[in-house]
């Protein structure tokens, strides 16, 4: 079953708040569904989909400016259908949140995100595909005002947060591909900026089907 993108869809900045919510609707069959955030000051965040716990952060990444700024993504493999709520949750007090999601259909249900990869920085982020016709999936935040594009296409969810704010974010995809070593290319034009990469696999197809007769 090959994957395809379901639908896309981003949080606007939250200043000074312990939480960020927005909807996001989810459809189809081997669903998945890719989060990121931007966080400003601590990396103390949480991720819920409809009421049920993303789990553990699939990665991180602290940007090089000063004051400490994160870009964090979770996944959640067969999220429920319908629209629902997204919500990024802070334990360490109020400060400023933005984020973004996509989902996926077609992805296998089990040990999802197959890989990750993540830099700071770097025009070249390169993760290793084990499966022919897998997906990328791609989060960059951004310190300071500019764009973000790789040649995984322009942002989905595109840069949000007002011209001098200093939180800005892209989600964007690629598939299928190949397997072996995949490099993605980024250009920007902030100050600094994070690189968050999974990559899914595929759901298989039906099992084989014997018929034994008689000769």
């Amino acid at each position: 079953m090959a994957i395809a993108r379901d639908a896309a869809s981003q949080g606007n900045v939250a200043l000074s708040s312990t939480s960020l919510t927005w909807s996001h609707t989810i459809s189809g069959s081997n669903r998945g569904l890719f989060v990121g955030a931007k966080v400003y000051v601590a990396n103390d965040v949480s991720a819920t989909y409809n009421g049920v716990s993303m789990g553990a952060q699939v990665a991180s990444v602290l940007m090089s400016e000063a004051g400490g700024n994160y870009g964090v993504v979770w996944y959640l493999s067969n999220p429920d259908l319908g629209t629902h709520d997204i919500v990024i949750s802070r334990s360490g007090g109020a400060n400023h949140l933005s984020g973004a999601a996509v989902s996926f259909t077609g992805v296998k249900q089990t040990g999802q995100p197959a890989n990750s990869a993540t830099n700071t920085n770097s025009s070249n982020l390169s993760v290793t595909v084990a499966e022919d016709q897998s997906w990328l999936a791609l989060f960059i935040s951004m310190q300071f005002p500019g764009y973000a594009q790789s040649d995984l296409g322009t942002s989905r969810a595109v840069i949000s947060g007002p011209p001098d704010f200093q939180y800005l974010h892209g989600m964007m995809e690629r598939g299928p591909v190949g397997t072996g070593s995949q490099t993605i290319q980024t250009d920007y034009t902030a100050n600094s900026n994070g690189n968050l990469v999974i990559v899914l696999e595929p759901a298989g197809g039906d099992a084989p089907r014997f018929i034994l007769g008689t000769h």
